[in-house]
């Protein structure tokens, strides 16, 4: 059975990067880059990962999570360009 793999990251780049080499890992890839949409995708679609940016321009992703973990038990990866090492454990 493939695995289902959520994106949320509002750096084109990055974004494509993970797609792409996820996808080579034959997992099926799915990407959003603002948090709106990848709120109502999880409303439909069940995941077996979310890898989440924790700041975007939409919103913060600790938030995000909170409402991911209301729907499912999904695990969560944050990515985060934040260096200080309380940002690392919230």
């Amino acid at each position: 059975m493939q695995k289902n793999i959520l994106i949320v990251d509002d750096d084109l780049r990055l974004r494509e990067l993970l797609k792409d080499y996820l996808t080579e890992k034959k997992l099926d890839v799915y990407v959003c880059d603002d948090f709106d949409s990848a709120r109502e995708i999880i409303q439909y679609f069940i995941f077996d990962l979310i890898i989440l940016d924790r700041m975007m321009p939409t919103g913060d992703g600790i938030k995000l999570v909170s409402t991911i973990k209301k729907i499912n038990t999904t695990p969560v990866i944050m990515l985060t360009a934040m260096g200080e090492d309380i940002n690392k454990i919230e």
